[in-house]
């Protein structure tokens, strides 16, 4: 489903080995191949940072987050969204496997390759 509405992809840097950061390369581009052309990428350095900026942008309107990270960078996320302390009900978060465990990804059985994962995000 394309929208005009912004997709804001947070990435951790602390997450994740090098063919992990080939992924989020990819991120944008494969948007974009789906037509989404409104696709902001923020890479963090820090759990801490990936809440604080979540949250900012959960109070400025955002409803389309995705996590590309490991379990800590979702649950960072997650509370991001809460302490934003909006209406949560419109929110749609996507999780995309780039975690040194992918623990959550694993659980889920969602595939590891970035290009069969993203068929349903948003």
């Amino acid at each position: 489903m394309t929208t005009n509405q912004r997709i804001d992809v947070i990435a951790t840097s602390i997450s994740g080995s090098v063919s992990d950061w080939r992924k989020v390369d990819r991120i944008v581009p494969l948007f974009r191949q789906h037509g989404e052309e409104n696709v902001q990428l923020v890479v963090l350095d820090s759990h801490r940072e990936a809440r604080a900026k979540t949250c900012e942008l959960a109070r400025a309107g955002s409803t389309r987050i995705i996590s590309a990270g490991g379990s800590g960078t979702f649950n960072s996320v997650v509370e991001g969204c809460l302490d934003a302390g909006v209406d949560l009900r419109p929110l749609r978060l996507g999780f995309l496997r780039k975690g040194s465990a992918d623990l959550i990804g694993k659980v889920l059985g969602m595939p590891d390759n970035i290009e069969e994962a993203g068929g349903g995000v948003c």
